[in-house]
C-alpha cells in the first residue's frame, strides 16, 4: 500500500511540476502612420496621420516619435545635438542608433481613439528625405494580471524641401 501511495504521490508531483497553464491569447494591436503631406517646406511642420487597432482589453496610452540615424539626411545629427535632442547610442551597431523627436502620454479621453493626427515641427531641420518611426504602447485596462502591455511600431517617410 505504501508503495502504491508513494508512486501516486510522485506521479502527482511530476504532473503538477510539468503541467502548463494555457497559453495567453495574443493581443491584437496594430498601428499605421503616414505623413499627411509627403513633401513639406523647411521651417514648417508635418502632420502625421495615425491609425490604431486597439483591442478592447487595452488602451493606447503612449507614443514615441524617433528616427534611426541612417534614415536621416546629412546635417540632422548636428542640428539635433545643438538642440539637445535625446540620442540612443547604446548599441554596438550604429544602424540602431536613434534620436527621440517627441514622446508623450495621451490624455485619458484620447486613449480609445483609433484615428488621430499629430503635428511635428520641422523648424530648423535640414532639407532632405526622412524616415521616421513611431512606437505605441498599449496598456491593459483593468487589473487582470494575465494581461501585459504591448508595444507596436511603424514608420513613415517625408521630404523637407528648401
Amino acid at each position: 500500500m505504501k508503495k502504491i501511495l508513494s508512486t501516486l504521490l510522485v506521479a502527482a508531483s511530476f504532473t503538477a511540476l510539468f503541467a502548463q497553464a494555457p497559453a495567453a491569447k495574443p493581443v491584437v494591436a496594430a498601428i499605421k502612420a503616414e505623413a499627411a503631406q509627403p513633401v513639406v517646406k523647411a521651417d514648417t511642420s508635418v502632420t502625421i496621420k495615425f491609425k490604431a487597432t486597439i483591442p478592447p482589453t487595452h488602451e493606447f496610452c503612449q507614443r514615441s516619435i524617433f528616427a534611426y540615424l541612417p534614415g536621416l539626411p546629412e546635417g540632422f545629427v548636428e542640428f539635433a545635438k545643438k538642440n539637445k535632442f535625446k540620442f540612443n547610442t547604446r548599441y554596438k551597431d550604429p544602424k540602431w542608433h536613434s534620436v527621440a523627436m517627441d514622446e508623450r502620454w495621451l490624455p485619458s479621453g484620447d486613449r480609445q481613439k483609433t484615428e488621430q493626427s499629430f503635428v511635428l515641427s520641422v523648424k530648423g531641420w535640414p532639407a532632405g528625405d526622412y524616415q521616421i518611426s513611431i512606437s505605441a504602447y498599449f496598456q491593459p485596462r483593468g487589473k487582470d494580471p494575465a494581461l501585459k502591455g504591448v508595444y507596436r511600431s511603424t514608420s513613415f517617410v517625408f521630404t523637407i524641401e528648401k
